[in-house]
């Protein structure tokens, strides 16, 4: 299922990429549902940072998602790469127990604004691959994946404020 996002920033593009970059700033994000996130690792990728992370699901889920996964946690690896020249990035997930059950992908751009202010443009798709319930299992989990970027670009802000 696709889904898009789009956030002002405040801070210019430079200032908003070296923060998504930073894994203090992913290991201190609280989000709604997800334990904090632990950093697996950091490495240089061409003209880029890349982040390795490890998210754990602590909201409930419902039975049939509670049966595929077989009394074992929901947990799932984020690939986030930010691009050197703070145009923007892209992040690939996947869940630790079975890549090809859940997985996904986005791709976000870093535009700066008149105002010194960024907009950030982000649009993915996940896929939940589990015959006749894998589209209704992708639509509840949009709205959450949605939510969680609004809280990270409100974090985002909150960190930009001038000290």
């Amino acid at each position: 299922m696709r889904f898009a996002r789009e956030h002002r920033l405040d801070g210019d593009p430079a200032a908003v990429a070296r923060l998504l970059a930073d894994a203090g700033f992913h290991a201190a994000l609280e989000l709604p549902d997800v334990a904090p996130a632990q950093v697996v690792s950091t490495c240089r990728a061409g003209a880029a940072t890349m982040l390795r992370l490890r998210y754990v699901f602590t909201g409930s889920l419902d039975p049939i998602a509670r049966r595929l996964l077989g009394g074992h946690e929901l947990a799932w690896i984020q690939d986030l790469t930010v691009a050197d020249d703070a145009s923007g990035g892209n992040l690939v997930m996947w869940a630790e127990r079975d890549r090809h059950l859940l997985h996904g992908s986005a791709n976000f751009e870093l535009a700066g604004n008149t105002d010194g202010s960024t907009r950030r443009h982000l649009s993915g798709e996940i896929v939940v691959a589990v015959p006749v319930i894998g589209r209704g299992a992708e639509g509840r989990l949009v709205p959450g994946i949605l939510a969680r970027l609004d809280r990270e670009a409100d974090a985002l802000n909150e960190s930009l404020k001038p000290s």
